[in-house]
């Protein structure tokens, strides 16, 4: 049975279901929120009752990130648990194929050197024009600037005019101003689109079998770390999503990739291929043994050829310091 109260995470009119069920599954200990600004979400009370009693701004931390999240699928119904849930075909039906664990999102705000970038993203998609206005005055500019009360949404604007990615006018004197995009926030808006650019993740496509693992852990890593990126290789990352999507999101924040194909592996290729669609640098390596059997596609690509781990974290470093920027 529905009925109007607050919604758990930003607080504005919603309705809401405090019993759950999909099919033969009833949830007792959540409840589902319908909400213009959230969206349709289902979220464990136990999470609502703390945040109730502590006072904690992580509500609305998350009600930031799910509204960012809802503009591109509005329809989406996902789900929040806390940070103890572990999914299983009784306690998360097949209908709610979206979730994060509390934690998993609040990881996701913006750090405050990402905050200015982050909130001209936000601040950008929704302008129906270029030359469009921004308002203060707009309901949902806490959840688009990630800021909240009022005085910290004006910091935030300070900052971007010093920047010179906002412009300030006053069409009455005396009035607060409005504000639009600059050519240089447009510009730096384009600079965020493109994966990778200011990323310092190296992601690392390669056999997982185990005899693998040497070459991993004493040529490709500590390559990587010498030249002062992060290395990400994916059996060695917690996820939640289905692993095709974590892959490919994986590959869009990082700065590079390096492809190793020894074992020829069909997911080293895609994951190469596609990299080089989002523009990425791929550097490209191969066991000698294995140089002959490399596929006709990729042979004309500079791979890295090696016979020991030792002489594979060399090449590489030197590959690194010469190609990415």
């Amino acid at each position: 049975m529905s009925e109007k109260a607050p919604c758990a995470l930003c607080g504005k009119e919603a309705t809401i279901d405090t019993k759950v069920r999909t099919g033969s599954v009833t949830w007792h200990d959540v409840e589902s929120y319908g909400c213009d600004n959230c969206g349709n979400y289902v979220i464990d009370s136990r999470l609502v009752c703390d945040w109730k009693n502590s006072g904690s701004d992580e509500p609305f931390k998350i009600a930031c990130l799910v509204h960012q999240k809802q503009l591109a699928k509005k329809n989406q119904v996902y789900v929040i648990m806390d940070d103890g849930f572990e999914p299983t075909e009784t306690n998360l039906p097949k209908d709610y194929k979206v979730w994060w664990r509390k934690s998993e999102l609040l990881a996701e705000f913006p750090k405050p050197t990402e905050m200015v970038d982050r909130a001209l993203a936000n601040l950008a998609r929704e302008l129906p024009h270029p030359l469009s206005n921004v308002s203060m005055n707009d309901p949902d500019i806490y959840f688009k600037t990630f800021c909240k009360p009022i005085h910290q949404v004006r910091t935030l604007f300070k900052h971007m005019l010093e920047g010179n990615l906002l412009v300030a006018f006053k069409s009455i004197p005396h009035a607060n101003p409005s504000y639009s995009i600059s050519q240089k926030g447009w510009e730096r808006i384009e600079q965020l689109k493109q994966p990778g650019v200011d990323s310092t993740q190296a992601f690392v496509a390669m056999s997982f079998d185990p005899v693998m693992d040497t070459t991993f852990q004493q040529g490709i890593k500590p390559a990587i770390k010498k030249t002062g990126f992060e290395c990400l290789r994916m059996d060695n990352h917690e996820h939640i999503n289905k692993i095709c999507d974590e892959i490919v999101a994986e590959i869009r924040k990082s700065r590079f990739i390096i492809a190793d194909f020894t074992g020829h592996r069909g997911g080293v290729y895609f994951e190469a291929g596609d990299a080089m669609g989002m523009g990425l640098p791929v550097i490209w390596s191969v066991h000698k043994d294995d140089l002959d059997n490399l596929h006709f596609d990729i042979r004309q690509y500079n791979h890295i050829v090696y016979e020991t781990p030792e002489e594979l974290k060399l090449k590489l470093q030197n590959r690194i310091a010469a190609t990415i920027h």
